[in-house]
């Protein structure tokens, strides 16, 4: 039995339904911590540039200073996904098994830019560890220098108390935490001697990446349940708190949402796209359902997070 043209285009339609539906359906963490910069080219460069000098009184001459720079290099790739449908089923009618599985596949692609962010292998969370960013060192390291930043170095990988039980703060635990992380954060100064994360006008610009293990202590820590009077206290300026398994259970982070800057970036070059072929062509056993989009992802500013180990 073969399809004709009219029955393939329905079912066609009714795939890329069920995949679209799929993509929609996942609620990406990525987007809310990365710097989306469009690309139009292979390969993009980051020129991270010193600050600006900043405002001063004018008396006399004008005192021109210029940027330092350094180059950070992002190259595209291309990312696919690729199934096989059975002609003869899809001729017989027996789409309802597959539109479980290309549901799940839009799903993979939507999540897949948090994998590449969280993957504890080789997610840019565990590589920031080791692996050198813009201005010559680590991403995460403890001693970032950059001009007039200061003596010694500045950190943004940290070291965390002994925690009662191992990666499941209490509440007094995660709050410690993340008062010296904050500081920390707030303490950081740029390549003229200016701080680099200015005053943070709400705790909601701020976001707390951690394992599920690690949640309901960061919860409480930041949201207390209770008030003084006994009544029900409803705290509106909290932290966001983003919660992934793949954060490994004695690490958290935590990123400041208020800068243009972020600690990550999304470098989109080709959106996501799907097509199917072979539905009508008697040559083919199988029809070919496929994705390509073209984006890659990349370190931007250390200072806008902090990691924390406990131990």
């Amino acid at each position: 039995m073969t399809i004709s043209i009219a029955k393939s285009t329905v079912i066609l339609n009714d795939l890329t339904a069920k995949f679209d539906a799929g993509v929609l359906s996942y609620t990406p963490l990525y987007n809310r911590i990365y710097l989306t910069n469009p690309s139009n080219r292979d390969t993009e460069k980051y020129a991270m540039m010193g600050s600006l000098p900043g405002v001063r009184e004018f008396l006399g001459d004008r005192q021109f200073q210029e940027l330092s720079s350094a180059t950070y290099e992002l190259k595209n790739k291309t990312w696919e996904s690729s199934l096989l449908i059975d002609r003869h089923n899809m001729a017989d009618d027996w789409m309802g098994m597959y539109g479980p599985v290309l549901q799940q596949l839009g799903l993979e692609a939507s999540a897949h830019p948090d994998e590449l962010l969280f993957d504890p292998t080789t997610g840019l969370l565990t590589l920031a560890e080791s692996t050198v960013g813009w201005d010559g060192q680590f991403h995460i390291d403890t001693d970032h220098v950059w001009g007039d930043s200061g003596a010694g170095g500045l950190s943004n990988d940290i070291t965390g108390p002994n925690l009662v039980t191992d990666g499941n703060p209490t509440a007094a635990e995660a709050k410690l935490m993340f008062n010296v992380a904050r500081v920390k954060m707030l303490s950081y100064k740029n390549d003229k001697g200016k701080y680099l994360n200015r005053a943070i006008s709400s705790q909601q610009q701020l976001a707390i990446i951690c394992n599920p293990l690690a949640e309901q202590g960061f919860r409480e820590a930041v949201s207390a349940s209770t008030v003084s009077t006994g009544g029900v206290n409803v705290t509106i300026d909290a932290p966001q708190i983003l919660v992934t398994p793949y954060c490994a259970t004695n690490k958290w982070y935590l990123v400041n949402l208020s800068s243009v800057a972020r600690p990550f970036i999304f470098q989109a070059r080709s959106p996501l796209q799907r097509q199917m072929k072979d539905a009508t062509d008697i040559e083919q056993k199988s029809i070919k359902f496929m994705t390509e989009a073209r984006y890659n992802m990349g370190f931007g500013a250390w200072w806008t997070i902090v990691l924390t180990t406990t131990t």
